[in-house]
């Protein structure tokens, strides 16, 4: 918090990360992607979950707890490595990258319900909403909204580059400079 504080963010560790530079190195660079994708499973299912635990822990809570909540998790891709992985890839077909990264959710939380919440880069504030929706109407008495995206798929990257919406691979460009008109 101090380091935000001042000003600094995590992308201030780009200084130490030589060029040229690919998008996921920069990613692994910055510590943005950790054992996640070396675990089984789907990237996205995985930092969800663990997104679930740390912030009941932080809550006060209890894995009991978070079984007896529904679960939104907001995300646009959803599983969608789970789509390139020979081991999921059926189940991911199936259910669809959204309704797959539920089932892997519920199934390690075992909470009563976890749904998707799809809205582009709006995904977060709309499951936000539903969840003080649910809240409101009292169909809740606590709800688990968690926002992910596992989106490092060599066919994206590829489908970004390719679309002119990826900047220059440089340490520079990927600085965070959210305010700065002249960022890329």
């Amino acid at each position: 918090m101090r380091q935000l504080l001042e000003g600094r963010c995590i992308t201030d560790r780009l200084a130490d990360v030589p060029e040229p530079l690919a998008p996921d190195v920069v990613i692994r660079g910055t510590g943005r992607i950790f054992d996640s994708q070396l675990g089984r499973g789907d990237p996205a299912a995985t930092l969800a979950i663990r997104a679930l635990q740390e912030a009941t822990i932080n809550a006060g809570l209890t894995a009991s707890d978070l079984a007896r909540m529904p679960i939104l998790v907001a995300s646009s891709k959803g599983a969608i490595a789970a789509l390139f992985d020979t081991h999921q890839r059926v189940s991911a077909a199936t259910l669809g990258p959204h309704g797959y990264l539920c089932s892997l959710i519920q199934s390690q939380t075992k909470s009563p319900s976890c749904r998707a919440v799809v809205a582009a880069c709006a995904s977060g504030l709309f499951a936000l909403d539903r969840a003080a929706r649910l809240l409101r109407r009292r169909e809740a008495e606590r709800v688990a909204v968690v926002a992910v995206e596992a989106s490092l798929v060599p066919l994206l990257i590829a489908s970004y580059k390719r679309l002119g919406v990826l900047p220059p691979v440089t340490n520079e460009s990927y600085r965070c400079r959210q305010m700065d008109t002249n960022r890329c």
